[in-house]
């Protein structure tokens, strides 16, 4: 049943059984190869290059690109197998590998706490089950399809692509050099959103290139390595050696604002210096593998001292930080869209990792459900006195560390089998092969460092799949020839081409119907990728609206978005969050000359949203950003006397504690609950004579401030003691309570027994300020200020203290720094207008809106939960 080719023939008219194959089957059969190879062929030239500017992330549109080829490429296999009668493929470890990754991967999705997030979507860090089981279809047709010379024209067309990348980079560079300044259309970043992503994947390009520059080349290397190859290897080796230096240099930067931070990439020097230790290692072990008369290393003599140099080189890279002065520094800093990327330290991914496995053992939380397990079990009491107390991450300190959250035990151990199959196949096909071969050894290089960053960074999508193509194309080239008759004697972790014949009788039937069953799944897969890409296009477009207030249009592009892709979560919760400022906008509008059907499109507009939050957390019940905005609508209509929607506000909120506990906005939100279902009672106090139905009511009324109390002192201000909207609502508390002299003296005590306390200074500041002792709140608010340069309310309220006593320098001065800290708040902008036109800093803002010591939530929002509308959470 079985038979053997020598890798790189091409089939046989015999092959597959020793019957002769008819020459129009054989036709078929290569047309359908080449079409596989073609695919192939052009994902890897254009994966490291490729992006459409219609998404928020350059990345989705990669993962499109590799789930369509997967489909194409895997298709057109499918046909060469199916036209051919007979199933060639490469018989080696990495198979154990895929097998148990696509094991591990459909469980995972099956007892996912939600299926649909973890099957498919945006992926820019490359997790998700649809993306992974791609990269592996990938991965195998590379193995099964290509000979020796494809394996030469794929790792050219990557060279191609690496070069035109890192010379893309050096232009970039060059013109900001020369002018200071880079073009919006210069300044584009084709690898993801920022520049350590691109670095990465020039890094890989970079480690490819420079070793088979530098591989053997001597009586056999010149004959499997081309002139022209080379030289190709040569330049992507140069153009991308040149922009990683630039890139990932770590320097010390100093920004506008004067703050110094450190631009550079540790992890691509620690992956670069341990893939090219690996090369070294792979060097020598084939050096003892051969017998005297052919011992050949895989590196020549130069090579070795160059690869042993670049270890060294990215040691002193990685753990050294020099300085680069202005403008030099700034420049660099602001370079590709650079974005402050941050991400759990490696003792905390490994504590949440401890935690998922102790809650869910088996599969974890599913494929890409990191930030489920990070808002169950993250470190809130530390990470919550951080600025970085707002930020919520999707994946760990690096992937692998990501896997034992997400895939649980059962994950874990395939991952591990996995790399151990990766390992054995590279090794054992370095050390096997009779002379040197650059090609094994490059694509061994950039193998090492792919999987070096999966174990020191997140990752990304780019330079996962690129490493899986390369470990399909290393396959392709170690495939071992086989005499007929030694399949059996052929050792269990080697690596050899098998053909199957597929010649059986009954076969002949099931062949059409497997090519029919192809054809729909092909076609189900592509029409399903075209719609995420176009509900994808009109999320950004909502976005875009939104950001120039164009509320409807940004309600019909979701609208639009929902109908296309009904998986995603994003879309309805998107949807949700736009309704908010479309219900504010309906509110506004009832003050003056109302529009007739304004009850209507309120009533529209509010259970639009609650549709669209319910269907959200219908899809997702584990993100508590769902129940958040949900209960952000109910919130909206309390003021209305909706009946029940205190309630169910104060429910969504509990569900989004539940999911969330360490968050201090969610404990807050229901302060504001209780605080919003107090003023209504006053109202309905004022409107009472009856003495029984007044007590009752001034009861529940106490009762509702000692529940916001509550949820204000034993939960957001154990969570984050210094949180200025906590504080705010508590003195907002003590005037509607008519207290204020008792508020102010017990919060001068307790100031004075935690003068270090800044959330008690603002909220001491803030009671003052309502008293009119501008004096004493100037005071409170300066020394919050020295201890917190950053307290952007602080500074607000110290603005119109110095505004009301006309110092308009030193107002101005306030409202500068906090415009400095928060680019996006449009009333701190009104303000600054105001004040250098002359005019009060309120002017034009108070009213319509309510003044500042009277609102519910601090003028500056330092909030984490629905900060940015339309933003993927």
């Amino acid at each position: 049943m079985y038979d053997t080719t020598v890798p790189g023939a091409p089939l046989s008219p015999s092959a597959g059984g020793g019957m002769p194959v008819p020459p129009e089957r054989i036709s078929k059969e290569r047309w359908f190869l080449r079409a596989a190879k073609g695919i192939l062929f052009a994902t890897l030239f254009l994966i490291p290059i490729f992006f459409l500017p219609y998404t928020q992330d350059p990345r989705f549109a990669k993962v499109l690109l590799l789930e369509v080829a997967a489909v194409l490429a895997g298709l057109a296999w499918a046909f060469s197998v199916i036209t051919g009668r007979r199933l060639r493929w490469v018989q080696s470890p990495l198979n154990i590998g895929f097998a148990a990754l696509v094991a591990a991967l459909l469980a995972g999705v099956g007892f996912s706490v939600a299926r649909w997030a973890s099957f498919w979507g945006n992926d820019p860090t490359g997790e998700k089950a649809l993306t992974l089981l791609s990269l592996a279809v990938l991965s195998f047709v590379a193995a099964a399809s290509f000979v020796r010379r494809d394996v030469s024209r794929a790792i050219a067309a990557l060279f191609a692509s690496v070069s035109l990348l890192g010379l893309f980079t050096l232009v970039s560079f060059g013109y900001l050099f020369a002018s200071g300044t880079v073009p919006a259309w210069l300044n584009v970043n084709p690898a993801g959103p920022n520049a350590s992503v691109l670095a990465a994947v020039l890094g890989f390009g970079f480690v490819v290139s420079i070793v088979f520059t530098l591989a053997h080349r001597g009586a056999s290397g010149g004959a499997m390595a081309s002139r022209r190859l080379r030289w190709l290897a040569f330049a992507a080796a140069v153009c991308t050696g040149a922009a990683v230096l630039l890139l990932a240099f770590r320097r010390e930067v100093v920004d506008p604002a004067g703050a110094i931070g450190l631009v550079g990439f540790r992890e691509l020097w620690l992956a670069l210096g341990i893939a090219v230790l690996l090369v070294l290692v792979a060097a020598f072990v084939r050096s003892r593998g051969g017998t005297e008369g052919s011992r050949e290393r895989a590196v020549t003599d130069t090579g070795l001292a160059i690869l042993a140099f670049l270890v060294i080189a990215s040691g002193f890279f990685a753990f050294r930080t020099l300085p680069a002065p202005d403008p030099l520094g700034t420049q660099f800093a602001l370079l590709f869209q650079r974005p402050l990327e941050a991400s759990p330290a490696y003792r905390a991914t490994g504590d949440i990792a401890q935690k998922s496995i102790a809650a869910h053992p088996a599969f974890g939380f599913g494929p890409a459900n990191f930030a489920v397990a990070y808002n169950q079990f993250r470190d809130g009491g530390q990470l919550n006195q951080t600025v970085f107390w707002s930020l919520r991450f999707g994946h760990g300190a690096s992937f692998i560390g990501t896997i034992p959250a997400t895939l649980g035990i059962a994950g874990s151990l395939a991952f591990l089998v996995f790399i151990v199959s990766a390992l054995l196949l590279l090794f054992r096909g370095l050390a096997r092969t009779v002379v040197a071969d650059p090609l094994r050894v490059a694509l061994a290089g950039g193998i090492f460092f792919g999987m070096a960053l999966w174990f020191l960074y997140p990752s990304n999508i780019v330079v996962t799949a690129m490493m899986f193509l390369a470990l399909g194309m290393f396959a392709a080239v170690a495939a071992e020839p086989v005499a007929a008759g030694e399949a059996g004697r052929f050792p269990r972790f080697g690596t050899a081409e098998r053909i199957l014949s597929l010649e059986a009788g009954g076969l002949n039937f099931v062949m059409p119907l497997a090519a029919v069953f192809a054809i729909i799944a092909a076609l189900i897969g592509l029409y399903s990728f075209t719609t995420q890409y176009f509900a994808e296009a009109y999320f950004l477009r909502a976005a875009q609206a939104l950001a120039v207030g164009n509320i409807e249009s940004a309600e019909i592009f979701l609208d639009r978005a929902m109908a296309l892709n009904q998986t995603d979560d994003s879309y309805p919760q998107g949807r949700a969050q736009v309704a908010i400022p479309g219900i504010q906008r309906l509110v506004n509008q009832a003050g003056a000359n109302p529009p007739a059907d304004l009850a209507d499109r309120f009533g529209r507009e509010l259970k639009a949203g609650i549709a669209a939050g319910q269907r959200a957390a219908a899809l997702h019940p584990r993100n508590p950003q769902h129940w958040f905005v949900l209960g952000q609508l109910y919130e909206l209509v309390i003021p209305f006397g909706a009946s029940g929607a205190d309630q169910d506000a104060d429910a969504a909120y509990a569900r989004a504690a539940a999911e969330d506990p360490t968050n201090p906005d969610v404990p807050l939100a229901r302060a504001r609950v209780m605080l919003t279902v107090a003023d209504l009672l006053t109202l309905r106090i004022g409107e009472t004579r009856s003495g029984d139905e007044r007590s009752r009511l001034e009861a529940l009324r106490k009762e509702a401030f000692a529940k916001a109390r509550k949820f204000l002192a034993d939960g957001v201000l154990k969570l984050k003691p210094d949180y200025a909207a906590a504080h705010f609502l508590l003195a907002q508390i003590a005037i509607r309570e008519n207290n204020l002299a008792e508020a102010i003296r017990n919060t001068e005590n307790t100031a004075r027994l935690a003068p270090a306390d800044i959330g008690v200074l603002f909220q001491l500041g803030v009671l003052y300020y309502r008293a009119e002792r501008f004096d004493d709140a100037k005071a409170a608010f300066n020394e919050a200020v020295r201890q917190n340069d950053s307290y952007a309310n602080a500074r607000y309220f110290l603005g119109l203290i110095w505004d009301r006593q006309g110092d308009r320098e030193a107002a101005l001065s306030q409202f500068q720094k906090i415009a400095a800290l928060n680019p996006d708040n449009e009333e701190v902008k009104r303000i600054i207008a105001n004040i250098a036109a002359g005019k009060p800093a309120l002017f034009g803002i108070v009213p319509p809106l309510p003044a500042p010591e009277t609102r519910k939530e601090p003028p500056v929002r330092e909030s984490a939960s629905g900060a940015k509308p339309l933003e993927r959470r």
